[in-house]
Formats: C-alpha cells, sequence, structure tokens
C-alpha cells in the first residue's frame, strides 16, 4: 500500500482512514460527479473539503500560482466566470466581496487565447 504520508496534500487534509480511497474535492460539478460514482459503486472513500481563500493567495500576485501564468488560472477562472456569467450567481456568492478575484478574472478574460477560446465553439 502505498504510504499516504508521502503526498503533500496530506499534511493539510490528514487522512484518518488512509486505507480508503482519499477524494480531495470541492463542491463544483466535477466534484460531485466523483462523489456520486463512489456512492453508486460503494466504494470505501473519505471525503476532504478543499478549501482555500483565492482572494487572499491573490493579494499582491498576478496570478494565482505568482506572477506566472499557469494552469491553476487556466483551470479556476472558467470556473468564476461561468459562476457569475452562465449561472448568474455573482451576487448569491458575495463576488464583490473579492476584490482581488474580480482584478485577476479581468485579466483573465482580456487575454488574447482566452477572447478566443471562450467563443470556441461559434455560439449561434
Amino acid at each position: 500500500m502505498i504510504d499516504l504520508a508521502d503526498f503533500p496534500i496530506t499534511k493539510k487534509w490528514p487522512a484518518e482512514y488512509p486505507e480508503r480511497i482519499q477524494l480531495y474535492s470541492l463542491p463544483t460539478p466535477n466534484g460531485i460527479k466523483v462523489a456520486v460514482m463512489l456512492e453508486e459503486t460503494g466504494l470505501p472513500y473519505e471525503p476532504h473539503l478543499v478549501r482555500f481563500d483565492a482572494n487572499r493567495r491573490l493579494a499582491g500576485r498576478s496570478w494565482i500560482m505568482g506572477e506566472a501564468y499557469t494552469i491553476a488560472d487556466m483551470a479556476l477562472f472558467p470556473w468564476i466566470n461561468t459562476l457569475q456569467g452562465f449561472y448568474g450567481a455573482g451576487e448569491l456568492v458575495g463576488i464583490t466581496d473579492f476584490p482581488q478575484v474580480i482584478r485577476v478574472l479581468k485579466a483573465f478574460l482580456e487575454r488574447p487565447a482566452v477572447v478566443r477560446g471562450v467563443d470556441i465553439p461559434k455560439r449561434i
């Protein structure tokens, strides 16, 4: 069996039951899909709610990991944009309470590749 102590994430969210599947997740559609699959299959697992304060993390930084734009930004900001735009939930989640997130989301949406990418496939 793999020693979970070898993985840095277990320092922040330690396993109480290391013999079970460790589910590190947010309550997003993808996180919920995995939890539903585990429930449907009956596989034993231990859920860990992953939390981080993106607003605090972005203070003094250009992007989520620092000054360089990374895959982390490409993963995070489409969700935030969809939360506000498609779902219209900005007010519900209090997006105005997160000025750093709003600042970096604006920079993300201004990137030429993002401008092109959000219109693929073409909307009719």
